[in-house]
């Protein structure tokens, strides 16, 4: 973790201050809170600091499933962080949507024309070869036990999370976005 000014923390610890100045977490919101209240916090001239000498404890999902299921869920909920602070927004969350979007468009074009096939095996290449870089990076520090996993699990956390974008969108779009379908 690099120490430094960003635009948002996971788990941050916040001064009582703070919250007295731009509110508290939007209870609205089943997900993306963190990313909301930091962007609040910006808006109205405050910093937030991310360090390594802050330590928290994330209990993740016990299987690969309810992974996938939490970033489809997070990726729909980006939709409706945004309608409702539209600061909250950051390019960086809607990658996943265009990975997903540029992935099937590319594959539908290859069924009709063939020779698009290269432009789907371009994509996968370039994908699965950054992912094996970052993988190889956190296998050096950390121990290559998951070396051939983790390129696997980015693009399934990747994949879900760009659908859920879609999804998000449609529900938004179309007017069936209910919080139970999300929470």
């Amino acid at each position: 973790m690099i120490e430094g000014y960003t635009d948002t923390v996971p788990f941050g610890a916040y001064r009582r201050e703070v919250f007295e100045h731009v509110g508290m977490f939007n209870e609205r919101l089943a997900r993306n809170q963190d990313n909301e209240l930091c962007s609040r916090i910006i808006e109205r001239k405050g910093k937030i600091y991310m360090t390594p000498a802050l330590r928290a404890h994330y209990y993740s999902r016990a299987t690969i499933r309810e992974f996938l299921a939490q970033a489809f869920r997070t990726g729909a909920w980006n939709v409706l962080t945004i309608m409702i602070n539209r600061h909250a927004f950051r390019w960086r969350h809607f990658v996943p949507l265009f990975f997903v979007g540029t992935l099937l468009t590319s594959s539908l074009l290859a069924v009709v024309y063939p020779r698009t096939s290269v432009a789907v095996l371009v994509l996968m290449a370039a994908y699965f070869g950054a992912a094996f870089i970052c993988s190889l990076q956190r296998g050096l520090s950390k121990g290559l036990r998951g070396l051939v996993l983790l390129p696997l699990l980015f693009f399934g956390l990747h994949f879900a999370y760009g659908l859920g974008t879609c999804a998000g969108l449609l529900w938004v779009t179309f007017g069936g976005w209910r919080r139970r379908d999300f929470a």
